[in-house]
């Protein structure tokens, strides 16, 4: 069972008197072809991961900005019901909320807890 293709690695086994003698085909293909295919992949799987941390710091910075806009619209909803909104227990009870929510000292200066 002998077959010299470069996909295959056979073994033929032949019986000569008591002696076994294995024969054993190489793949055609050089290990210096084999040695620069695998540079190549590896080359490449080098620069897949660099476009997908790419790709992936994108998507991050992205949703940043969009988290960082939600922020100030909100600050400004509340600033603005703060300001302006005529029911009074509606307004004490944000500033209760508030006041539960925001815990650092500088935040609560900022915002007039302290």
């Amino acid at each position: 069972m002998s077959d010299n293709s470069p996909h295959f690695l056979a073994a033929e086994h032949t019986s000569t008197d008591e002696n076994h003698v294995l024969d054993i085909s190489l793949p055609l293909m050089a290990s210096e072809e084999v040695d620069q295919r695998l540079q190549k992949l590896k080359e490449k799987e080098k620069q897949l991961k660099a476009q997908i941390q790419a790709a992936e710091a994108r998507v991050k910075e992205k949703q940043r900005k969009v988290e960082t806009r939600q922020k100030i619209i909100l600050g400004g909803a509340v600033l603005s019901l703060l300001k302006n909104e005529k029911n009074e227990a509606f307004k004490q009870q944000l500033l209760a909320k508030l006041n539960a929510i925001v815990t650092r000292e500088a935040d609560r200066k900022t915002l007039g807890l302290s």
